[in-house]
């Protein structure tokens, strides 16, 4: 029985991943595109980013001073042919 197992668990690994390795690179790139750009075509990015001088207190590593924040936002909205900016 166990012999038979061995046999059929790598002839089912390949048959299953023999389909994603016959694909080409632009293929696949094809298809990650696809789904890119059916999942959004639009989206606002917002990231803060803080920054201060600092030191050690109690033996931890810690901000002596009150810290600089800046805060970047990003918009982007898929134009053109097929939604694509390009």
């Amino acid at each position: 029985m166990n012999i038979k197992l061995l046999v059929w668990i790598p002839i089912l690994v390949f048959a299953i991943t023999s389909s994603v390795f016959s694909m080409t690179a632009k293929e696949i790139m094809d298809k990650v595109d696809k789904v890119s750009t059916e999942s959004s075509q639009s989206s606002i990015q917002k990231t803060t980013l803080s920054t201060c001088k600092f030191g050690k207190k109690n033996k931890k590593i810690s901000c002596i001073e009150k810290p600089q924040v800046k805060v970047m936002e990003g918009v982007q909205k898929d134009t053109g042919e097929n939604l694509k900016d390009s």
